[in-house]
């Protein structure tokens, strides 16, 4: 059996769920990240959100900023024992149609008519590696990030036992979004110790491109974490209503 986290983006399962992957890892649990938008761009254009995000980041490329969040993400996912695998999709922000139109010019928004079926490509490449024991985990979307909508939507489509993760940073600009997802949803208590807090923390700070845009500073990801961590005694993952 493994525990498969699927991951938007490089750094999303190390953010949402670093001490639990830190302590399934410590039990000798076997524990992946699929990683969907880690496909490198190749473009002829660009666009007023791909410059203003990659200036966040401080590269110079499509090409520059994938390979270096999969440096950082090689080495978060090495702290805490994790394997990795990618899939090989585009970031929502590098997406465009065959005319070279971009999809967004925001990365909150709703899924684009001409992605309707990307959930659904995702869901059936994910379906070809994974065996029946496997335990998947998908973002619930909190945030309305398209990447992060698009794959919670892939899994709809996926037979296996699932659960799905609190988004962070987003679930912070509005912690009581938890109480509107409990008609779809059933909470999921995990325990495990708080020692697990100290690499989920250094884990979220090796994303280096990402952390500025994310959060005020080292101090703030320290105290944010360890306040989530402390009202679950653990982490939550929610599992969906059958009924």
């Amino acid at each position: 059996m493994r525990w498969i986290y699927i991951s938007p983006h490089f750094d999303d399962a190390i953010l949402s769920c670093g001490g639990l992957i830190d302590y399934q890892t410590s039990i000798g649990l076997s524990v992946e990240v699929w990683t969907v938008t880690s496909g490198i761009p190749q473009l002829e254009g660009s666009s007023d959100l791909i410059k203003q995000i990659q200036e966040q980041w401080n590269v110079t490329s499509p090409a520059e900023a994938v390979i270096e969040r999969k440096k950082e993400d090689n080495l978060a996912l090495g702290l805490v024992n994790a394997t990795s695998s990618h899939l090989n999709y585009l970031d929502c922000i590098y997406r465009a149609s065959r005319e070279g139109n971009f999809y967004y010019q925001s990365i909150f928004s709703d899924i684009h008519p001409e992605e309707a079926n990307l959930p659904l490509q995702i869901s059936n490449l994910i379906n070809q590696q994974i065996q029946d024991e496997d335990i998947l985990v998908f973002p619930l979307s909190i945030g309305n990030h398209i990447d992060h909508e698009i794959v919670n939507e892939a899994a709809k489509f996926i037979p296996n036992k699932k659960l799905f993760f609190i988004d962070i940073p987003y679930f912070f600009k509005d912690e009581e979004i938890l109480e509107t997802i409990k008609n779809n949803y059933i909470e999921k208590n995990i325990l495990f110790p708080p020692n697990h807090i100290v690499n989920w923390v250094k884990g979220i700070l090796l994303y280096k491109s990402q952390v500025s845009s994310l959060f005020l500073n080292e101090k703030d990801v320290d105290e944010k974490i360890t306040r989530f961590y402390s009202r679950f005694n653990g982490l939550s993952l929610w599992e969906e209503c059958t009924t």
